[in-house]
């Protein structure tokens, strides 16, 4: 009788602490929901920035992308392949693994650039200021993180006084791409997803180099419809994210005028 009751006993305190474990691992990651933007936003960054540090991670990336554009028929000879490169619709998929932050197969492929922001040590820089709702909610064992970004006008983010000057004329293609980026990075857009600008920028900028003194283009639109969604599990591991947005671009040149809508979508999905 003895022997039995030690034997309850001991599976009673076995259960006890099992539970105990299961709370103590449910706790390690204290999930802001119903919290603020700030909270929200803090608690995105600090999860899905560890991404970058990961010794080992598979990632498999789609990005799809629509392109409506109407060029006026005069302007139509100048959209050469090379000028509408990163302007085309696509559906691409690829996955890649990273050891300590290169790539196993590609050693010029490494995980600072296949993540956004590119080429920064940080998938988000996101303030609270450039968003305008978040909310993070249970989701099983796992919690849905989902972020709206506010509209950015062109106008707010690139300062064309300093890209027309006469230092910025002189500059050479990557300085230039440089400047375009440091601007965007003030954005809620550059701060928190890979836009694929830089390609349209270089481009306009070789095009705007060799026809500056004949032609007189203005450009206007902006960043809108921005929503970052991540899933975060009870390990504070990111497992998959999501970044869509629009673009809209209307422009004039010699009085001609033209526009460019497209609609991006990136989606990660991480295996460690």
């Amino acid at each position: 009788m003895k022997i039995k009751c030690r034997i309850i006993r001991l599976l009673f305190m076995a259960a006890f602490l099992l539970l105990n474990v299961k709370g103590i691992g449910a706790q390690t990651v204290n999930a802001p929901m119903g919290g603020s933007i700030e909270q929200i936003v803090s608690f995105y960054n600090q999860h899905s920035n560890a991404l970058k540090t990961s010794e080992m991670i598979i990632i498999t990336k789609t990005h799809a992308r629509e392109v409506e554009m109407e060029v006026p028929f005069l302007l139509r000879p100048f959209m050469t392949a090379d000028r509408m490169r990163g302007l085309t619709n696509q559906n691409i998929t690829i996955t890649e693994t990273f050891i300590n932050g290169s790539n196993e197969n590609n050693p010029d492929l490494f995980l600072n650039e296949f993540l956004p922001i590119n080429g920064r040590p940080l998938v988000s820089m996101l303030l609270p200021i450039h968003v305008i709702g978040a909310s993070c909610v249970s989701q099983g064992s796992n919690w849905l993180v989902t972020i709206r970004l506010r509209e950015e006008p062109f106008d707010s983010i690139f300062d064309t006084s300093q890209m027309n000057s006469g230092n910025s004329q002189n500059m050479t293609e990557e300085e230039q791409e440089s400047l375009m980026n440091e601007m965007l990075a003030r954005t809620g857009y550059g701060s928190s997803m890979d836009l694929g600008f830089s390609d349209m920028q270089r481009d306009e900028s070789q095009d705007s180099g060799q026809s500056s003194g004949n032609m007189n283009a203005r450009m206007e639109g902006g960043f809108q419809n921005g929503i970052i969604t991540a899933i975060i599990n009870d390990e504070g591991r990111v497992i998959s994210l999501s970044h869509s947005y629009s673009m809209i671009v209307s422009f004039t040149v010699l009085r001609m005028r033209g526009s460019m809508n497209s609609s991006s979508k990136r989606e990660y999905l991480f295996t460690y």
